[in-house]
């Protein structure tokens, strides 16, 4: 990262964490008013924490709304960008949440005609505390479309398109988390979350999702602006070839949208003695979480993605985005100004 030194040291000022380009950017003003797509608004809940979020969480929301202000970012990784992700700010991860679900396109041209793509994609959110400070970071990295998987360097845990047990599915439990506050020296034996697996049923989670399927077209996989030929001609001989090479590699179906996996492998592996099986060892462990230090590599997406920043300001301070929707942004560069 010495290739792209961050000069400002002010912890609640947060740089980018990929190379990307910037999709959106909004206050939220109500825990109802998430608005990653235009026109569209989610649950703040649902998006962070799954369909029936635990009490803890909510009451951890509404008490951070009420006292700050809330910002949401979200960073689309075109296929041309590095894959690997790093922190924003110098931060205690104090927790992870893994929300199973689809792996939908994430190109922009996919998403605004689907707009609930990022309610009902898989992704992986952690929570960070800031550090030397009361504000709070929510990074989530929502996976998409041919993405093999989504991985943090310190959670050997997080196994990501996972297949849920139906029964999970009928009782609303969309989520899976890790508290990493509780990874202290004193844990004797940690165990993997034992999940279940089974082709999903299209009744449990969207029928309309049959239809939107069917408009689903493989030219939204390549990023067209990353074709920047001279000749008309040429580039669309190049965008027929991509096109070819896509069709004749993706095996893909909405039935079976999930990548396969092996439970009786997954059952075999051994149980996690302490906390250094985790990869934690390099790290700095405590009652608070994880310190990752800013610009710290984080994990890595296995193909592009897209990542959803939401973040606590103070009420007193007024916030200027550096960036505006549609812009191109490289890692390790401030996001906004605080006056």
């Amino acid at each position: 990262m010495e290739l792209r030194p961050c000069t400002n040291k002010d912890n609640n000022i947060l740089v980018s964490p990929c190379d990307a380009k910037v999709l959106s950017i909004s206050k939220i003003n109500s825990l109802n008013s998430l608005i990653l797509v235009k026109n569209v608004k989610y649950s703040i809940c649902e998006f962070l924490f799954g369909p029936s979020p635990v009490n803890q969480f909510i009451s951890d929301i509404n008490d951070l709304h009420l006292s700050k202000d809330l910002y949401q970012i979200t960073l689309y990784l075109s296929p041309g960008d590095c894959h690997r992700y790093f922190s924003s700010t110098q931060m205690h991860v104090k927790n992870r949440i893994y929300n199973p679900g689809f792996l939908l396109p994430v190109k922009p041209s996919y998403v605004n005609n689907h707009p609930d793509t990022y309610k009902i994609n898989e992704r992986v959110t952690i929570k960070g505390d800031i550090f030397n400070s009361d504000n709070v970071l929510y990074t989530t990295y929502v996976g998409a479309l041919n993405v093999g998987s989504i991985n943090l360097n310190f959670d050997d845990f997080l196994t990501t398109n996972q297949r849920i047990d139906e029964k999970d599915l009928k009782a609303n439990k969309g989520s899976f988390v890790l508290f990493y506050n509780q990874l202290m020296a004193g844990t004797k034996t940690i165990e993997k979350e034992k999940l279940f697996f089974y082709k999903p049923k299209i009744s449990l989670l969207f029928e309309s999702m049959i239809n939107e399927m069917e408009e689903f077209d493989i030219r939204d996989m390549v990023d067209i602006d990353s074709i920047n030929l001279q000749s008309e001609k040429s580039k669309e001989l190049s965008l027929n070839s991509a096109f070819d090479n896509l069709e004749s590699n993706l095996k893909y179906k909405y039935e079976n949208s999930f990548m396969s996996y092996d439970s009786i492998i997954y059952s075999l592996k051994k149980k996690f003695e302490n906390p250094k099986q985790l990869k934690v060892e390099k790290y700095e462990v405590s009652s608070k979480g994880i310190l990752l230090k800013r610009l710290e590599e984080v994990g890595w997406f296995n193909f592009g993605s897209s990542i959803v920043l939401i973040f606590s300001v103070d009420r007193n301070k007024e916030i200027k985005f550096n960036f505006k929707p549609g812009d191109k942004v490289k890692i390790g560069e401030d996001l906004y100004k605080l006056n």
